[in-house]
């Protein structure tokens, strides 16, 4: 899947157009991508599921280590909504 394509489908995912833990899923896998727009990205996207301690510890772990800033702030912005 292209970059763009996974950026598309992390709109919807932050719109919730897609099944929850389909969502939820697929979120977790776009966190850990080998690009750093799509992980920055993913971990804005966490916000829109607050209750799921899996993404946000993923997130948090995101927030502390990421090798790249603006995936940690991205992180840090949605552990703050």
């Amino acid at each position: 899947m292209s970059r763009v394509e996974k950026l598309a489908e992390l709109t919807s995912i932050r719109e919730q157009a897609l099944a929850p833990a389909t969502a939820r899923a697929r979120l977790a896998e776009l966190l850990a991508d080998d690009e750093a727009e799509v992980r920055g990205a993913a971990a804005a996207a966490v916000g829109s599921y607050p209750g799921d301690a899996d993404l946000v510890r993923a997130a948090l772990r995101l927030a502390r280590a990421d090798t790249t800033a603006d995936v940690r702030q991205q992180a840090a912005l949605a552990l703050g909504e």
